[in-house]
This record gives structure tokens, sequence and C-alpha cells, in this order.
């Protein structure tokens, strides 16, 4: 451009031909071409200027040129067109040339920006891997919401409790707390947001804090940097920066001097996660261990973390170790008393948090303003314990505080000083480990005062002066309530020196109304006025209404009881005044006032319901004889204003406001049957006998609707019944809307709707156990066993069919009844038994009859404890045929049949030597040889009434074992045959007396119940 200018200016123009300056235009052309290439930014344009008129507009001039040159450039231009189109390509290449390069530094700035952030991303995430992965890599915050440790109550401690609970009363107990820990009860989520607080300028960088770089400008983005552990962070085209142990103010300036060297780049630095520190929390804390927490957490706050200090950690020497060495002692009361938080530094890694044990203990309660149990330190002294406590409350006595005291761990001693000569004298007042200190309240009344109390506008407590009286107290009537009693009030006054109280009688009319000084009374310290209304002396005017008013159906309305001052209480003959009917429901009862009549107690009771008579009330009134007698006034005309008939009110007057609908009958008609609801309803105009049946629900299930039956009855004017006639109906063809067979109901007509011809209920039946295809089955009328077994695929081959139990509802519901009345009878002939003891017997039959009156009574114990099962016996064939055969039973609803596996045991319970379960021997199985594998009867075993219970249900006894299906080769129960699931049964000898004939063998009862109700009585 320089070489142009000096061109420009050495070289006369006219003397060039048009060749010599195209050439030179030529030349000039190069020169802006090679100089558009180093040009980074477009250049500010001359101001172009019409040429030729304006038709065109002339191309941008060189930068550079002075107004000389600029001039003679145009002129060139405006008559050269070849001229002007050389420099306009010349313009369009350097205008390309700068755009291509402007495109090229964009993009390599974009790709430098992402290189960076990947690289940055990359390495946060390997550090935070790496820190992650440690053992304990837990947070304390995740640590101490996972394993925090529930809210510390010193009354249930192993140490504190004992040391004081016993010693202090229930409200002493229930107000004390442990002063300073209440400040590490769990907060839930306190920790995380602890690990979320900005950091101070102060804070210093070290490995494993992340750096939050956000750029914007030519570079945007957010990049994350974490520090490694050489405490350096990789920044691309930076490289690795040292920033270790910097401050986090120091450290932001030196990365932002960093950025700045970008050109047009802004930037602003922040902390992310911060580097987390392994330290120690350990002695009398309540979750000791190692702990990873963050670089801001205190001592005091990884003590939180760890749930705070047990009972018996110490609060005022809490260390803090560092390298071996002490760091800092804390004493937290410094930080709870007086806020001073400089002993609660922050941690740094591998810090160790100790508590020793707890000091003194002492409680202080009563009148200080913060009672409480402290752990003492440097106090050493009564007054020191107050200090702490907050001092003394304003109503503290001083002069007497009491320390209870346990001396010498032998015995507990109560000691009494006095705190005003303690402050006076300087003297201290020693304490020791476990003292309860009590500050006591002042319990003295006042002195100077007198109260005044009852019926008066400013009731309380008044100065006493010289020469007070109750005239001077209360100088005239403005001072009462309205309703006051002036005939009577009552002194009372405290008489030295026992202070024992004296009632005066005042007549407040004679000093207050009338002004008589002689009956004035005077006035002393410690004297108590109480002014009466009249209503304590005298009942007030009442009357009581009842019947059709709203406030007296509850249903119908709802006043709050304040608007109308009454009392609504329910119907009952001792609670009333009057009680002059049985229908009444409730009866409300009001004050009444002089010039009260019938028509305001009516409006008081909310006013008339829709359904009072108004025709006639009554009003019941009874006079000092308690004589009652009735008087009767039309209502309407009350309530009109008529005077003759709004009867004026006196004490214990009762209105009864009759219903209209106590005169008149209510036409009923009634529904039954095989309908929903069975009922009487209403007999409504033209009800027809569609409308009775939709008001009755329509039919059940079982209605046979095609028929029924309409009893009507006609009675005469007279009330006399002259005929019942039976109408065939047809419910049906009514529903239908059959005109005939709707047909229109009287009154008193009954609709019988009946059930279908062999209609039954639904049965279900259970089958359990080794059957095919066990489960609940559907059964019709008439269906038996055989069907149903059948149904179910019948038994599987391990079957044990001799054992199968079968159960009915209705079998159960007998068998109960069955041992209900035999408990009833066994209960009565145990109390004629005891009533017969008596002079005919000797001493020794006297004492059996009781202890057999007593095993009756246990008997009975037990069988009110029994439940019968329902079990019928039932003999199944080995073939598994039930169908057709003597046990295949018509079947009802709730039957169940049970059948088990193949049975290897038999029981052998009651009064034996090894009541035990015996293996089955088929060669081996009579009743004799199981009685002996068992060891046989005890000595009190009852021999003559041992039986078998078989599998089946059913019962062998001495009696019926000497013939039939039970007996083999030689007869008896011994030689009964035993099979799989059998149970022999041996009962306890019963007491007897010498007179049998009077004594009722209490286990022939035992066992007919195991027989008749299919139980086993815990007896045996």
């Amino acid at each position: 451009m320089n070489n142009f200018r000096r061109l420009l200016r050495n070289v006369s123009v006219p003397r060039f031909g048009a060749a010599a300056i195209l050439a030179l235009l030529i030349a000039t052309s190069a020169l802006l071409a090679l100089t558009a290439v180093a040009l980074m930014a477009p250049t500010p344009a001359l101001a172009a200027e019409n040429l030729g008129g304006g038709a065109a507009q002339a191309p941008e001039l060189p930068p550079g040129l002075s107004p000389e040159e600029a001039d003679m450039l145009r002129k060139l231009l405006q008559t050269n067109p070849e001229a002007r189109k050389a420099l306009e390509a010349a313009q369009q290449q350097k205008n390309n040339a700068a755009q291509q390069q402007k495109d090229n530094t964009a993009q390599q700035q974009k790709n430098q920006a992402e290189q960076i952030k990947k690289a940055a991303e990359a390495e946060a995430d390997a550090t935070k891997k790496e820190l992650t992965t440690k053992p304990e890599g837990a947070t304390a915050a995740a640590k101490a919401e996972l394993a925090a440790p529930g809210r510390y109550d010193w009354r249930t401690s192993a140490y504190v409790g004992p040391l004081f609970a016993n010693r202090l009363t229930s409200q002493e107990r229930d107000s004390l707390p442990h002063f300073g820990h209440e400040l590490f009860t769990p907060t839930p989520g306190a920790a995380l947001l602890l690990e979320n607080m900005p950091v101070a300028p102060g804070y210093i960088v070290g490995p494993g804090d992340e750096i939050v770089v956000k750029m914007w400008g030519r570079v945007e983005g957010t990049h994350r940097f974490v520090v490694d552990r050489d405490g350096k962070i990789f920044v691309p085209k930076f490289g690795s920066l040292y920033v270790a142990g910097k401050t986090f103010e120091e450290m932001r300036a030196f990365l932002k001097a960093k950025i700045a060297t970008i050109a047009e780049v802004s930037s602003d630095i922040t902390l992310g996660q911060l580097k987390g520190v392994r330290v120690s929390v350990v002695g009398e804390v309540r979750s000791p261990g190692w702990y990873n927490i963050s670089s801001l957490h205190t001592a005091l706050q990884a003590l939180s973390i760890a749930g705070g200090m047990k009972d018996i950690g110490s609060l005022r020497r809490i260390r803090i170790l560092r390298a071996g060495q002490v760091a800092r002692e804390i004493d937290l009361y410094e930080f709870l008393l007086s806020g001073d938080t400089r002993a609660d530094i922050r941690l740094l890694q591998g810090d160790v948090i100790f508590v020793p044990v707890v000091g003194k203990l002492t409680a202080i309660a009563g009148e200080v303003r913060r009672p409480a149990i402290y752990e003492l330190r440097d106090e050493k002294s009564l007054l020191d314990l107050v200090r702490v406590a907050g001092g003394f409350a304003p109503s503290a006595f001083k002069q007497r505080v009491q320390v209870e005291r346990l001396e010498g761990n032998v015995a507990r001693i109560v000691l009494d000083t006095n705190a005003e000569d303690l402050e006076t004298d300087r003297k201290p007042f020693p304490l020791f480990d476990g003292d309860i200190v009590r500050v006591l309240p002042i319990v003295l009344a006042d002195g100077n005062v007198v109260t005044v109390e009852g019926n008066v506008y400013r009731p309380g407590k008044y100065e006493i002066k010289p020469g007070m009286t109750v005239g001077s107290l209360l100088p005239d009537e403005k001072a009462f309530l309205p309703e006051t009693y002036f005939d009577y009030a009552l002194l009372t006054r405290l008489v030295p020196p026992d202070l024992h109280k004296e009632v005066i009688p005042v007549n407040l009319r004679e000093i207050v109304l009338e002004k008589k000084k002689e009956a004035d009374v005077a006035l002393q310290g410690r004297d108590r006025l109480t002014i009466y209304n009249r209503s304590v002396f005298r009942d007030l005017p009442k009357a009581t209404i009842s019947g059709e008013v709203r406030l007296g159906r509850p249903d119908l309305t709802k006043v709050p009881k304040t608007e109308v001052q009454a009392t609504t209480e329910k119907t009952a003959r001792e609670a009333r005044t009057v009680t002059e009917s049985a229908v009444e429901r409730n009866v409300l009862t009001f004050d009444i006032q002089a010039g009260t009549r019938a028509a305001d107690l009516v409006k008081l009771a909310g006013g008339l319901t829709r359904l009072a008579a108004l025709d006639r009330a009554e009003l019941v009134r009874v006079d000092d004889n308690r004589t009652y007698r009735t008087i009767y006034f039309d209502l309407g005309k009350a309530i009109a204003g008529d005077p003759e008939e709004n009867i004026l009110l006196e004490n214990e007057d009762h209105i009864r406001i009759h219903s209209v609908m106590e005169t008149r009958y209510r036409k009923t008609v009634t529904a039954a049957g095989e309908v929903n609801n069975p009922a009487d309803y209403v007999l409504t105009e033209g009800m027809r006998l569609s409308d009775l049946l939709f008001k009755a629900g329509g039919f059940k299930e079982s209605a046979y609707a095609k028929e029924g039956e309409l009893i009507r009855r006609e009675l005469t004017p007279q009330g006399d019944l002259v005929k019942t006639q039976t109408l065939a109906v047809y419910p049906e063809k009514a529903l239908a809307g059959d005109p005939a067979s709707n047909l229109a109901l009287k009154e008193y007509d009954l609709l019988v709707v009946r059930t279908i011809p062999e209609w039954s209920e639904k049965i279900q039946v259970t089958l359990s156990g080794e059957v095919q295809f066990p489960g609940v089955y559907n059964a019709w009328k008439g269906e038996r066993l055989g069907s149903v077994v059948q149904r179910a695929g019948g038994f599987t081959k391990g079957a044990y069919l001799k054992a199968a139990i079968f159960t009915r509802v209705s079998t159960q519901k007998t068998q109960q009844e069955a041992i209900d009345k035999l408990i009833e009878d066994l209960e009565l002939e145990v109390a004629q038994k005891s009533q017969q003891v008596g002079a005919a017997l000797d001493k020794e039959d006297v004492e059996a009859s009781r202890e057999l009156a007593n095993a009756r009574r246990s008997l009975i114990a037990q069988l009110k404890k029994t439940r019968a099962k329902g079990r019928v016996i039932i003999r199944l064939e080995q073939n598994g045929k039930v169908e057709g055969t003597q046990n295949d039973v018509l079947l009802e609803n709730g039957d169940q049949l049970d059948v088990p596996r193949k049975l290897n045991v038999v029981n052998v319970i009651g009064r034996v030597y090894n009541p035990t379960g015996v293996m089955f021997d088929p060669a081996r199985d009579s009743v004799g040889y199981y009685l002996r594998l068992v060891g046989g009867p005890t000595e009190n075993a009852d021999r003559d009434h041992i039986f078998l219970l078989k599998a089946d249900g059913s019962v062998v006894t001495k009696e019926n074992a000497d013939a039939g299906f039970f007996a083999f080769g030689d007869r008896g129960l011994m030689n009964a045959r035993v099979e799989p699931g059998d149970s022999i049964l041996v009962p306890e000898k019963l007491v007897q007396v010498r007179f049998m004939k009077d004594v009722k063998d209490i286990t022939q009862i035992l066992y007919q119940i195991a027989v008749t109700a299919g139980v086993l009585i815990v007896a045996f």
C-alpha cells in the first residue's frame, strides 16, 4: 500500500495515456490482492459517491489514501471501465480471503474448546472414581443418614438415668434436659445441606477438590477439573497447572489470569465437589468410627454426624488430636452459653476427635432460668452452677436452697443452705458428683393485699391501705354485676399467729346501698371477700317444653346452644320435672323471666315443626304442695297473641306440643315371603301391587313370581273385623303392566310371595386330602357323597379310607348343644352334691366329697373350652367304592370329607408311663400289646375305663369289646384289634367316697362326650 501511495505521488497523471493508466491499475490490483491476505478484519471504507449521474455505485476505495489521492482515483475509475473492474475484482478477492481466515480461526477455537472439555471431564471422572473406590468411601452425609442413632433421652440411659431418675420427682424427670445433648438431635438431611454450603475465600485447595471453570465470549462452555494427588490440574493448551496449597481466592485469580490470555474470553471460577478428609471419631460417642467427611466440616459437625455423645461422654473436654498432639480442646458449654466457636476448627486429613468420660454431673431444678443436668468443669460451688443455669428466677426463695447428696457411696443426705449468705460472704458451697440442687419458690401469700372475687366487674387483688373498709373498697353499686345478692357476702380472714381461717358475714345492702357506717367491716392483709350471685341462694325460674318444637328434634335443625341459652337433655323420668308422656324424646329447659308467656317459650325452642297440632296444647303446672294440674290452651291463638290463650308462665311449668299424627292412624300394607325387603309400608293414595313389590326391593332368586297370595281384612267403620279373604295374585304380570293383575291395595293387605317348588339353597361340599381332584364342589338337592367323590376322580392309591373324617355343620351344632346341656346338668349336680355334704358323713367322707366336687368343677371348666367337631362316623370300603353303600349319605351344605394318607402310628395317651406314638406292627395288633410297649397304666390310672378311639371316630370300651367287630380270639378290650391311626386312652382314677350310690362316674361322662361329639378332652 505504501508503494501504491508513493506511485500516485511521484507520477503526474496528465503525462500518461490510457494504456499507461490501465497498466498502472493492473499493478495496483496485484498489490491489493497481495495485501488483502494479511488483513484480519474489514476496514472502514470511504463514503461512496455517485459516478456518471449515480447510475452505479463506485467500488470501495483502498484504505489509507489522502483526499487528493482518493479524488484522483475516482476520476480514473469514472473514465476507465477496465480500471473499475480490476479494482472491484481486487476488493472481492480481499473479502473472500478475510472471510476464509475468520472461518478457519473460529473452527480452530471450537476444536480447542472441545478438546479442553473432553480432557477435563475424563480427568474428573478418573479422579472421582479413584476417590470413591476406597473401602470406606461412603460420604459422611450418607453415613449419617443411614446409621444415625435415635434421639438421646437421659431417662433411659445406662448411667445418667439411674443416677438421677429415682431421686427426682415425676415433674422434674419430665422437665429436666441433659444440657448440651439436644445439639446433636438427628436432623434428616443436615449433613447433605452442610456439604452444599459455599466456601470461604481462605479455603485451601487440595487434592480431590473439583474446580469449575465457566467461559463465555469467543470460547463458551463449562469445564470441570479435579485436583490430582500431585496437586495439579490439566488444562488443554495450558498444560498442568499446580493449584494445591493456594487459597480459593488465590487459585481463582491465578486461573482467571491464565484464561485471560485467550483473546475476547471472560471466565468465572468456582468450586464444585470438595475434597474429602478421613477423620476418626472415638471415645464416648454414640457411633464411633472412621468418617470420610467434607473438608468444610468442623469438629462439632463431625460429632453430630457420629450421633453425638453417649450419656457418659464429656461435653466439656472434647479433644482434637492432630499428628499425635492436642490441636484444640473444645468446651461445648462455651459455644452454647456464649456463642464462642473459636475452638471448633475445621478438620484436616487424619485428625482424631476424642470424647473422654464425663466429669461431675449435677442436676439443678426449680426456680432457676435454665434447670437441667449439667457437667461441671471449672465450676466448684453452688453459685457457679447457678450461674451456668442462667441465674436465679425472680420467684426463687434464696434463703433455702436444698442439696440432695450421695454421701460416701453409702447414704443419701439432704443439705440446706442460704444462697443470700453465700452471695454476701462469698463462701463457696462445694458440689459433688451426683448432687441434686433444688431452688424452692416463694410460697408465702401476698401479705399486703385483699382479694375480691365473685359477682363484681373487677375481681382481683387490691393493695391494702390504712383504714380500708368494705365500703371504701366497693363504694357504690356500679362495682357489682347484675343479679348481685347484696344481703350476704363472705369475708374470709387468716388470723395470726397460726393463720387459722375466720369467716365474717358481710351485709352489702347495709354497707353499699344504705350507707350504714356501723355495718361496715375493716379490712386486713390477706382478706378474701366473696360476692355472690342471686342464683347461688335461690333457683332461677325455669320452664320446660317438649314435643313438636324444632330444637327438640335434632334431625330437623341444629342451632348453637349459645344462641338461645338452652340445654337439651335426653328423655329420662328421673331427670324431668314433669313427665307426662313416654313418647317424648327431648325436653328443653329455659330460664324464664317475669312476663314470659307460652308463645315466648315456643320461640325460644326454635318454633314449631310442620307436624305441630295448633288447635290444642297442654301446660302442666305444679304448685307449692307439689300438686300437678293440666291447663289446655289453643296454641294457634297463643302464637297469634291472644292474651287469654297465651298463658303467663310460672316456675316449673311444662308445655307439651302434640303432633297431628297422634290422632291419625297410619295406613299400612305388608310384603312378606320371598322379597328382598319384607316389611310394613305406608299405604299411599292409588298404591297398587306393583308399587308394593317395588318398595319391597323386588323378588329373591328363590321367589315364585308367577302366583302369590294377597290376604285382605275388611273392617267396619266401628273397627270390627268382618271377614278375611285370600286372593290369588300374579306378581310377575303386575310388574309387566297387566292392569287386571295390578290390583289396587287396601289398608292391612298382606302380600305373600311363595318359594319356587323344590327350591333348595346352594349346597357346597369340600373334598380334601387323598382325592384325585380336591376342592369345593357344588351339589344339587338329593345328591349323595358317592356321586361327588366320583366327580372328584375317586381316591388316590395312598388314601387311608379307614381314617376318613366326615364333618357336618348341622351335626356340629347338635353336638355342641349336647355338650352345653351336659355342662349345665353337671353344674347343677355339683351344686346339689355340695349341699348334701353334712352331718350324715364322717370327716373323711366330707373331705372326699369336697375333692370330688373340685374335680367336677375342673371338668366343667375343661368342658367349657371344648368345641364339637361335627364328625359323623362313616366306614368307607377299602376298594374306594362309596356309591350305593351304607355310607353313601345325602349331602348338606358345608359337608367336608378329609381322607388322610396311610397312617403307621398308634397313639397311646393318658395315664401311662410313656404317653407317645408307637409304630404299628401288623403282627401284633391288640390293645394290650401297645399298652405294654409304653409301660402300661400308672398307679393312678382308671383301668376299668380304658377305651380305644378308632381312626374312623368309633369307640371301643370294656363293655362293647366282648363281642362284635373289634374282638378276636380271646375276648376283651385288651385283645381288641388295633389299626393304624387308632388311639388308646387311659383316664385318671378320680376321687371316690364310700357311698358310691351318690357319685356319678365322671370318666363315663368324658368318653360319652368323645363318642357323641367326636372330640378328645384334654383331661385324658
